[in-house]
């Protein structure tokens, strides 16, 4: 759903729309933001690497494969 009203923000008024306006305005400071669906069993990598992100706070750009944790 989320991805959805982000595609379609144009049309939607909704509870959520000051954090979507939040969300924009970060992903417009980056050279390339894609918000996509992910089934919630491959959510759990992408859960580590924003754990690793925010306890450590550094910049970096993981190749083919992300660090192991």
């Amino acid at each position: 759903m989320v991805v959805y009203m982000w595609n379609n923000r144009g049309q939607h008024r909704s509870v959520i729309a000051s954090i979507r306006a939040k969300i924009q305005e970060r992903a417009a400071s980056v050279s390339s933001f894609n918000l996509v669906y992910v089934k919630r069993d491959a959510n759990w990598p992408a859960h580590l690497c924003a754990q690793y992100a925010s306890r450590y706070r550094v910049d970096c750009t993981w190749g083919p494969r992300p660090p192991l944790f």
